[in-house]
């Protein structure tokens, strides 16, 4: 499998900034040794930027690096930092979050109002995809289509773990017409037969469900948790562990609260009747 450009810029940055903190060297003496500029410094440690070579082995050796096996697994990274990811010809605007997902063992996501991405079947998600972005031609929706299935495969496959809580809303609202509605709910059925996917939905009856104003997708990869928080202006990522502590309470009351997943499955049944009468 190739690098995955995004997941190896943060696990370099992670790596050049405990590094430098054991070190005991502050961003402004790495600036003024290396006439680096803080900015550039501090995106690299973020994972938003890579880095050369050259600038690698200047930060390694300031940091007092000498261990020849740590050096050559930090250049691994960084030239895979360099490197296009394989998602990139689908034209998606969310190239960050499927470079994270496509590494990823285990997501837990919460999908309030419309049906997560790797959920959705293809002519609900031509319609989700229209409907965010009107400006888009036939070919550029077809190819996020065919992303979203591609993503799909590990799911099917049983390479990724799944806990998806989503919104009775989600259920109610339509893209695509009853009928791409109506194979949707059966796609989400199908899905739940998995055992690699738990989905529970939250009902809207249920009073005093926990307040979460947004779409979430919890990310846990090899040496890394992550959250993908959406937002009106695009996908935001936390990766402090008191942040990613955070949403996770947030998801296990929202399990607490949701139905379990026999009444899930009869509540999605229930709806996709509807489509279908």
């Amino acid at each position: 499998m190739k690098p995955n450009p995004t997941v190896q810029r943060v696990r370099l940055g992670t790596r050049l900034r405990e590094l430098r903190v054991k070190s005991g060297i502050s961003i402004p003496l790495v600036v003024e040794r290396l006439a680096m500029s803080e900015s550039k410094l501090s995106r690299v440690e973020l994972g938003r930027i890579g880095l050369r070579q050259v600038d690698l082995f200047a930060l390694l050796d300031l940091y007092g690096v000498n261990d020849t096996e740590v050096r050559e697994d930090l250049s691994r990274l960084a030239r895979g930092t360099r490197q296009s990811g394989w998602w990139v010809g689908y034209g998606s605007a969310s190239g960050t979050y499927v470079a994270f997902e496509s590494e990823a063992r285990r997501l837990r996501v919460f999908a309030p109002v419309v049906v997560f991405s790797l959920f959705q079947a293809p002519d609900y998600a031509r319609a989700i995809i229209r409907a965010h972005s009107p400006e888009a031609t036939s070919a550029e929706v077809d190819r996020r289509v065919e992303l979203r299935q591609i993503r799909q495969q590990r799911l099917l496959e049983g390479d990724l773990r799944a806990w998806a809580i989503v919104g009775e809303t989600a259920l109610l609202n339509v893209y695509g017409g009853d009928k791409a509605m109506a194979a949707q709910l059966a796609y989400l059925l199908d899905l739940m037969n998995l055992p690699n996917v738990d989905l529970q939905i939250c009902d809207l009856s249920v009073s005093d469900c926990p307040y979460v104003p947004g779409q979430f997708v919890l990310l846990d990869l090899p040496e890394l948790r992550t959250v993908c928080s959406e937002g009106i202006a695009g996908d935001v990522f936390l990766d402090k562990p008191e942040d990613v502590a955070d949403v996770s309470g947030q998801f296990d009351r929202l399990i607490a609260h949701a139905l379990a997943a026999q009444p899930s499955r009869a509540l999605i049944e229930e709806r996709r009747k509807r489509y279908v009468a």
